[in-house]
């Protein structure tokens, strides 16, 4: 109405005026007349005022509310397109790992490499080629999914000219201590054994560790934490025909257990005992040939290749590991029973093979160590090289020891299943330098005493032998 008042008085305002003057001016009847021209031109402005006034609505008064028929929800596709959005912006992509950014799963590529240089400096070695040689080149996809599901799946290709399988199994986590893991894997077995080749304390293994245990096994493991971490069980069933088997060549078994004792959090105590069980396989290969240097140098059991195992076999053994600050020492004893062996000349004898090893090692750089499951990491605190600051450093020494003594069953000479020594003792040290956490150089001295010498292929009888190994690891 405001509106409509202001308007209509602005209009009105030049007739009031003209009305005034033509009062003044003119006659009654010419005024008249005017008069009557003004009130037709009034009225007509208010009619189309009447009409500006029906478009708009008052500014005082709210619009009336309107019932509008619901909405139909758009189809389940088009709301997905809707609020579906690249891919790109859906993952983080670091280095060597692929995110979820709701953290649904992650994928993450991890790679080793070494090199090794190995020789026996002596003369009259000739069954032994000095040289070089790729150690490990290995590649491995590790995945988590839903915090239950993990994948490892390595590829390894250093061994043998064509690449093979190392770890290939699937990890269900039913809760904290229950797991269940299928596929190709290591067996639950001694401490050196499952320490990674990444953190190892020498080049190479103990000689009956790296001959007994093996490599990997397909099966189905059962494992996990007890008691807030203060224990560790793992248990299961294997093929037993070793690595990169597609079948299982009988209906029975390997069964494979072993128990850790952690009493403190920090994982700096560790005490372990495990064993595997073998049952009687009437086409099973009797004990494998035995060599110096975690079972990589000189032969000095020469098992003959006839020999049958016709009963059981058990594989027990336990170990301590014991770590503080810069310092750690490690000890096992394990012990490899074969039943009922027969040899080509129908001798049949129970054959026990035993060892036992101690070590110790020392950052000398007063660096910790820092354990984990898998082995203890050194972190050098002045790298060669610090890019964030530019600063250089002498990286980080270790110095590591190990002496072992492996006992030979008598038998197995006296009775014509093996020819060689029944005795070997070794004293192994390595020197480590890491420029960085993950580039190490090593340089490993290994001596060998056999107590009844040991021959080589031209007759050559060796008392002992001193190998020598450098090795260039890098890992990420």
């Amino acid at each position: 109405m405001k509106l409509r008042q202001v308007l209509f008085s602005c209009a009105l305002l030049p007739f009031a005026l003209a009305a005034q003057a033509l009062a003044q001016d003119s006659t009654p009847e010419t005024l008249q007349e005017r008069v009557s021209e003004q009130d037709e031109t009034i009225r007509r402005l208010e009619e189309r005022l009447d009409r500006l006034e029906g478009k708009e609505q008052p500014a005082e008064e709210e619009p009336p509310e309107e019932e509008s028929a619901p909405e139909a929800s758009p189809p389940a596709h088009a709301a997905e397109e809707a609020y579906e959005q690249p891919w790109t912006e859906r993952i983080e992509l670091g280095m060597f790992y692929i995110l979820d950014k709701e953290k649904h799963w992650r994928i993450d590529v991890r790679g080793r490499l070494m090199t090794d240089g190995r020789f026996l400096p002596e003369r009259g070695h000739d069954d032994f080629n000095n040289g070089f040689q790729v150690r490990r080149a290995r590649i491995e996809f590790r995945a988590k999914v839903y915090e239950r599901i993990s994948f490892d799946l390595g590829i390894e290709a250093g061994r043998t000219s064509d690449a093979d399988l190392r770890n290939a199994y699937v990890t269900l986590q039913v809760f904290d201590p229950l797991r269940i893991r299928v596929g190709q894997m290591l067996l639950p077995y001694s401490t050196e054994r499952l320490t990674s080749s990444k953190f190892l304390r020498h080049p190479e293994r103990s000689i009956l560790v790296a001959s007994m245990v093996g490599l990997r096994d397909i099966g189905v493991l059962v494992h996990g934490p007890l008691f807030d971490g203060l224990a560790y069980y793992g248990f299961g069933l294997f093929n037993g025909n070793g690595q990169n088997q597609k079948l299982d060549t009988d209906d029975d078994f390997d069964f494979a257990a072993r128990f850790e004792f952690r009493p403190f959090t920090d994982d700096t105590l560790r005490i372990t005992t495990n064993y595997i069980y073998t049952p009687r396989d009437q086409t099973s290969a009797g004990p494998g040939d035995l060599r110096t240097v975690g079972n990589q140098f000189t032969k000095f059991l020469d098992y003959d290749s006839a020999n049958r195992r016709r009963g059981r076999r058990h594989r027990a053994g336990g170990g301590i590991l014991f770590s503080h600050g810069p310092f750690e020492v490690t000890s096992e004893v394990n012990f490899d029973y074969h039943e009922k062996v027969r040899s080509p000349t129908t001798t049949r004898s129970d054959l026990l093979n035993w060892a036992w090893f101690v070590g110790a090692t020392w950052v000398i750089t007063g660096e910790d160590l820092k354990q984990k499951h898998d082995g203890a990491r050194v972190k050098p605190a002045a790298p060669l090289f610090d890019p964030s600051t530019g600063a250089m450093g002498p990286g980080a020494f270790q110095l590591s020891v190990r002496y072992e003594d492996l006992t030979i069953d008598k038998r197995t000479i006296r009775q014509g299943f093996a020819v060689g020594t029944d005795r070997v003792r070794a004293l192994a040290s390595t020197l480590h330098w890491y420029p960085w956490t993950d580039v190490r150089f090593s340089f490993n001295y290994t001596y060998s005493n056999f107590d009844d010498g040991v021959f080589d292929s031209k007759g050559r009888r060796h008392k002992d032998d001193h190998a020598i190994v450098t090795r260039f690891a890098f890992w990420f």
